[in-house]
């Protein structure tokens, strides 16, 4: 199991378990990955491409930038 959230991101695929049950198993560069790793963080990461890998930030430095 890995926490950290950007080395996740570079994995072949993520297993996103929330409230101990499995929300989302799929590639980690696929969209619906993405959009389940938000959901399960309800809104405060935003996932991006940053040169050529995917990174995951909080929403408030997403505005501050």
């Amino acid at each position: 199991m890995l926490h950290e959230l950007n080395m996740a991101l570079r994995a072949d695929e993520l297993l996103i378990i929330q409230a101990g049950r499995l929300l989302h198993h799929g590639p980690c560069d696929a969209a619906e990955t993405h959009r389940a790793l938000v959901a399960a963080f309800d809104g405060r990461i935003g996932v991006h491409p940053v040169q050529g890998q995917w990174i995951a930030l909080p929403r408030e430095l997403e505005r501050a930038a």
